[in-house]
């Protein structure tokens, strides 16, 4: 994840940030891995707000997804999808540091997700 704020006011900013998640799922029995399963890709483009106080803040984007599917590495089709998507999340600040939480849903993964962010800004 990547992204930019620009602030607007002393309590709000407005966001531009990239994001790229990737999932792979593990197919076992037991103790044992057999091969990788389905790996999904999303690619986000958002725009949002953000409101903020001296130790919390809120955010909310909306942006363009783009989700591939491939069955696994073996054999199948990639399937790629492209649509919206939006999230909310709150957060707290320590200095130039930052954790957030957000929930995050995709229309192209078909999907809703939850991020946990943790990052540093500079001036």
């Amino acid at each position: 994840m990547a992204g930019m704020e620009s602030p607007v006011s002393p309590v709000a900013s407005l966001l531009l940030e990239g994001v790229y998640l990737a999932n792979t799922d593990k197919n076992k029995t037991g103790d044992v891995f057999l091969h990788d399963g389905p790996t999904l890709t999303v690619s986000q483009a958002n725009v949002g707000i953000k409101l903020t106080s001296p130790l919390l803040y809120v955010v909310g984007v909306i942006g363009y997804n783009r989700a591939t599917t491939t069955p696994n590495d073996q054999f199948g089709v990639s399937i790629t999808e492209k649509n919206i998507g939006a999230g909310a999340g709150v957060g707290l600040n320590f200095r130039r540091f930052f954790g957030e939480a957000r929930l995050y849903h995709s229309r192209a993964a078909k999907c809703t997700y939850f991020l946990g962010i943790v990052g540093m800004q500079f001036p």
